[in-house]
């Protein structure tokens, strides 16, 4: 939790440093090409499978998100 909470609130500075941009910046053919990968994952696991791991997640990030909004 504490490294998900770290990764939230350095995105903004790790977006704006060079090897940042490299690492994270997908060009439009790649990001096209994960999203039909993506898809059809999605198509083909059960529901159970991709949904919880993605709503522990997620209940991390909100919970993360109200904090860094009440702090400042």
């Amino acid at each position: 939790m504490v490294l998900l909470l770290l990764a939230v609130v350095a995105g903004n500075w790790v977006a704006g440093t060079a090897w940042g941009q490299d690492w994270f910046g997908l060009s439009k053919v790649a990001l096209s090409w994960c999203v039909v990968i993506y898809g059809f994952a999605a198509s083909v696991l059960p529901v159970w499978f991709l949904l919880a791991p993605r709503d522990y997640l997620s209940t991390f990030m909100k919970v993360g998100t109200i904090t860094q909004a009440l702090l400042m």
